[in-house]
């Protein structure tokens, strides 16, 4: 098993072999990882095959790697891909479908913010229709529940959490619901057992 983490200020990745009887890490081989131009969020995907990487910069990117049996990575071709102003947090669906960026400043409003894109075969994203789509006012944190139906995010300018369906065939995300929230809300996770 491996661990990925992100550094934003030196554009690496850094990646580790978790001990599966203490839990230590370990830096593997060719580790940290260049990650241009910074690395923010990163995301593994389900099959543990992918490793996506919201850009938390202007430039509006994600970028993206295949994970090989060490734990090392490649660029993706392709990568990085474009996405919105500040893609500060990425979420992957659990039939490993649809990859989700969360784009802190979105448009003009700042409430068109969240890019959408298909998987291809070696892990390229392609995407989605019309996007990018509404989200809430300055969305900083996105996760795709464990059955893939929904994809929630917290919105720390208006203090809500968003909720979208996510279309089954097109991965189309759709606003459902928005809910309120303490002041700042930074991210959001589930139960695995989907227990509700």
């Amino acid at each position: 098993t491996y661990l990925y983490a992100g550094s934003e200020t030196t554009a690496f990745i850094s990646a580790y072999q978790i001990d599966s009887s203490t839990g230590v890490l370990t830096q593997i081989s060719g580790s940290p990882f260049g990650a241009s131009p910074v690395a923010g969020s990163v995301r593994v995907s389900p099959s543990g095959r992918f490793l996506y990487v919201g850009v938390n910069n202007a430039t509006g990117q994600v970028l993206a790697y295949a994970i090989a049996s060490n734990g090392s990575l490649t660029t993706i071709s392709g990568s990085p891909f474009a996405s919105g102003n500040d893609t500060i947090s990425v979420t992957v669906d659990p039939y490993e479908r649809f990859v989700l960026g969360i784009n802190y400043f979105g448009d003009a409003t700042g409430l068109v913010a969240l890019s959408a894109y298909f998987i291809g075969a070696s892990g390229a994203m392609i995407p989605l229709g019309a996007g990018p789509y509404a989200a809430g006012a300055s969305p900083i944190g996105c996760a795709a529940e464990p059955l893939g139906r929904y994809v929630f995010s917290a919105n720390t300018g208006s203090n809500t959490v968003t909720m979208h369906t996510i279309n089954q065939t097109s991965g189309v995300p759709t606003i459902v619901g928005t809910y309120s929230t303490g002041n700042g809300p930074f991210g959001v996770s589930f139960i695995p057992t989907l227990q509700y």
